[in-house]
């Protein structure tokens, strides 16, 4: 697939309310089919409402009435390119939550590059490594629900 070709049509304003949305998680993916040629998924806006997104070598269709209406990929295209990009990213390429001790949250072993005393800045960081940050807020709720 083209994704950065498609990236690259992208009206620039449609494209950042994009990442503001996956960013602040109020554009959320679900995937339903992925292949070398073909992905498809549903996207959920703030508001709740979803649409369903194809992208082929071929051609960008989505639902929702901007993509009918006007030219280029629509903001769900492009949330939809944006995150299979950022879930294609090497592993190693992630930043892990490193603790004073040496310890990564998620265990692994072999990084390359990490952060110690991190802030709630993490949360919104997409190449942060998502384990540690389930580990890290998972293992806060635990302490304060006294279960840790």
């Amino acid at each position: 697939m083209h994704l950065l070709s498609l990236l690259k049509e992208a009206d620039p304003a449609r494209h950042l309310r994009a990442v503001r949305g996956l960013r602040d998680s109020s554009i959320t993916i679900t995937y339903s089919h992925k292949t070398k040629t073909e992905l498809r998924g549903y996207v959920r806006n703030g508001t709740g409402v979803e649409y369903e997104v194809e992208i082929t070598d071929g051609r960008v269709s989505c639902s929702c009435p901007d993509a009918t209406h006007r030219k280029g990929p629509c903001k769900h295209a492009i949330a939809l390119a944006v995150s299979i990009l950022q879930q294609t990213e090497t592993a190693d390429n992630r930043i892990h939550l490193m603790w004073d001790n040496g310890h990564i949250l998620c265990g692994a072993t072999d990084i390359k590059r990490f952060w110690q005393r991190w802030n709630y800045n993490a949360l919104s960081w997409p190449d942060v490594c998502p384990q540690c940050v389930h580990q890290w807020t998972h293992s806060a709720e635990e302490v304060r629900h006294g279960n840790g």
